[in-house]
């Protein structure tokens, strides 16, 4: 299998439990975000994902949201 990077850096296998479990939570986090009632909460939430992830995380969430909402 193929060598992914997690968040914390650490490199594991993508057939791990670990990528499984961090793939799944994006997936969640995503989801509640494209669940949330306004345009405005979401991007305050992920303003606040830029600020302590960084630029790379907050626009993979607003994408992959973006894709939910869309029904993609």
């Amino acid at each position: 299998m193929k060598t992914v990077t997690l968040i914390t850096s650490q490199h594991v296998d993508s057939a791990s439990e670990a990528w499984r479990a961090e793939c799944a939570a994006r997936y969640e986090e995503a989801l509640r975000v494209a669940r949330m009632a306004t345009n405005r909460e979401r991007r305050d939430h992920v303003d606040k994902v830029r600020a302590s992830r960084g630029d790379l995380a907050a626009d993979r969430l607003r994408a992959v949201a973006k894709q939910l909402i869309e029904g993609a």
